[in-house]
């Protein structure tokens, strides 16, 4: 497809495109707390196969190209793969898209952008999954520094048609019930991504039913 340019102010990559502008068709939905492709068929997280972006961060050093990951290690996806459309988690950790709050590794966003734009080539789907080591959801201040995090690497990687969504953290659970850091979370990562779908574990699903209806009706339990 031919590239058309405009005066944006959302940097994507190395350019200014009209991914920024696109709309991205659904090609999954939630239906009761389960994932199904647009067509009907009922998909099984069991069967995601997971990948660490934090290899990313070592191309630059070891002067190695994005194409190389997919022909080695876990992102061989040759005989490993059932059919098209299979569904890659990868794993983003926070501190590697933002070292400090709004300081982002726009190298490192891009090396991912190259990874979603090979695995798009290949009939590859990602369900990116925030990692959060030594990041407390102490409070609402918190949540909105990863929040605005992620929404950052949306922006960026908004032109990877195969990105269906997120994981909501397990961070977001801790003594207290956090639906106000879980509501926020989606509506801000579904307000330039209408498509999204998002996953959550046993203890995201114990309040979910406490949380906004768009929530309940986005989220399916891996």
């Amino acid at each position: 497809m031919e590239a058309f340019f405009f005066n944006c102010n959302i940097e994507c990559g190395t350019k200014r495109c009209m991914g920024c502008f696109m709309t991205i068709d659904a090609e999954y939905e939630v239906k009761g707390g389960k994932l199904f492709s647009v067509s009907g068929s009922e998909v099984d997280p069991s069967l995601f196969k997971e990948y660490s972006a934090s290899e990313l961060l070592t191309l630059r050093e070891e002067d190695r190209d994005v194409s190389d990951v997919m022909a080695e290690g876990d992102m061989s996806f040759d005989s490993a793969v059932p059919s098209e459309g299979q569904i890659v988690k990868i794993l983003v950790q926070y501190e590697h898209v933002a070292e400090y709050p709004e300081e982002y590794d726009e190298a490192f966003l891009a090396n991912l952008r190259s990874l979603l734009k090979l695995m798009e080539d290949e009939g590859l789907h990602a369900l990116i999954v925030p990692v959060a080591k030594n990041y407390a959801f102490a409070d609402m201040d918190a949540c909105e520094d990863f929040t605005a995090a992620f929404k950052h690497l949306a922006r960026r990687v908004k032109d990877c048609t195969n990105v269906i969504g997120l994981a909501l953290p397990e961070g977001f659970v801790s003594g207290s019930e956090n639906v106000e850091e879980i509501n926020y979370f989606v509506s801000e990562l579904t307000a330039k991504h209408d498509h999204y779908v998002f996953a959550g574990g046993e203890k995201i699903f114990e309040i979910l039913g406490k949380c906004d209806g768009d929530v309940q009706s986005r989220t399916f339990k891996y």
